[in-house]
């Protein structure tokens, strides 16, 4: 969970850090990643748009083509209380 105030760069940093885990290229352009796997990222805030706009903007900026990415992107958050979401997170 990565929270915090409006306008505090949230979004973009949650993109470069799933970019970063997906390629293994350094997150923030300075820490190395020592492994790198799938990745899913959900967002209650943003929308899936503006979360594309982001992603390409990074992807730009890490020389990685955004078509190479192999992240799964929800804005659907879980209701952590009912069974049957967390059951669906877990499979």
């Amino acid at each position: 969970i990565f929270g915090g105030k409006q306008k505090t760069l949230k979004t973009s940093t949650v993109v470069d850090l799933a970019i970063s885990l997906d390629t293994g290229k350094a997150f923030l352009s300075r820490f190395a990643v020592q492994n790198h796997g799938r990745v899913l990222v959900m967002t209650g805030e943003s929308g899936l748009a503006t979360i594309q706009d982001t992603v390409r903007r990074i992807c730009r900026a890490k020389n990685v083509s955004f078509h190479q990415l192999n992240i799964l992107w929800e804005e659907k958050l879980p209701n952590l209380c009912e069974r049957s979401d967390l059951d669906e997170l877990r499979a």
